[in-house]
């Protein structure tokens, strides 16, 4: 978390308790991203407010820059998060992160 912190040159650093919190900070604009850089986060704690930040115009996918997909009978686990306010948002998290991302995947395993 400290290399991506450290790539994104972010103003300033918000610890929000919860998925569901922090997307409800996204999708009122207290916070520009989201970003959960591991396995772990359970479908059934991000659908209903991830829908509210994409209804608000924003933009998620997993560390493998996949678009998210919520499946009932399949993995109930989130391939790790980035969830931005909107997509040029998003490109700018992409564009900085870059390599790190690949180093991510290859460390942790999704």
């Amino acid at each position: 978390m400290q290399d991506i912190l450290g790539t994104l040159e972010p103003v300033e650093i918000c610890r929000i308790g919860g998925a569901g919190n922090k997307c409800n900070n996204l999708a009122i604009g207290n916070v520009d991203c989201y970003i959960h850089p591991s396995p772990g986060l359970c479908y059934w704690d991000l659908c209903a407010p991830e829908s509210l930040v994409k209804g608000m115009g924003g933009f998620a996918t997993n560390l493998a820059q996949e678009r998210l997909t919520y499946f009932p009978d399949g993995n109930r686990k989130l391939k790790g998060l980035i969830l931005a306010r909107n997509p040029p948002m998003y490109k700018t998290i992409e564009r900085r992160m870059g390599d790190l991302l690949k180093n991510i995947m290859s460390i942790v395993k999704l």
